[in-house]
């Protein structure tokens, strides 16, 4: 079989190349180098087009668990390149192996910048290296930055009042403003 054939994660084209299917079509080879066949990157995320993996080492001498990672990305490239929606909502993480969502925030006013700020709880960390996965290239979803997902205790003092299912007052008067508390 002969066919013309393009890498969807960007820069590994191939003008035309030989197609050998082995294995009931669970192996191919192209141009002689053997592949496995698979479906979409994963079912967490059927419906997007890139994924990057992120590296995550845990130095320490235990497993952390519901982990918040800050991890710094350059979404102006990606956007620029029209491979991430303008907004970055079409972001999102899945865990080391491939089969959860995982929560993230991105900080506001780092979209679209050589260091986008995103906050990602990680289910499992185990020691050493592990990895998580970063998706995009969805045009069509929405965003789920979400910081009271990621973190235990989030507030960014927006309002004028004291967000009372967050906080409870014993000290008498407490006003918010410009995203400051005063008490």
């Amino acid at each position: 079989i002969r066919a013309n054939v393009t890498h969807p994660l960007g820069n590994q084209y191939v003008d035309s190349a030989v197609i050998t299917i082995i294995d009931n079509a669970s192996t191919v080879q192209v141009n002689n180098e053997s592949m496995t066949l698979v479906t979409p990157f994963s079912g967490v995320y059927p419906d997007w087009s890139y994924r990057r993996p992120i590296t995550l080492n845990n130095t320490g001498t235990s497993e952390l668990t519901d982990y918040q990672v800050l991890i710094e990305v350059d979404t102006a490239s990606l956007i620029s390149e029209g491979k991430m929606n303008s907004d970055c909502s079409d972001i999102r993480f899945s865990n080391s192996s491939d089969t959860g969502a995982l929560p993230y925030w991105i900080e506001p006013n780092t979209c679209n910048s050589a260091n986008t700020k995103i906050w990602v709880k990680v289910d499992k960390i185990p020691v050493g290296e592990s990895t998580i996965y970063m998706y995009y290239g969805n045009p069509s979803a929405t965003s789920e930055s979400n910081a009271d997902n990621v973190f235990y205790l989030f507030d960014e003092f927006e309002g004028t009042s004291l967000d009372t299912s967050k906080w409870c007052s014993t000290t008498g008067s407490v006003s918010v403003s410009l995203s400051l508390i005063h008490i």
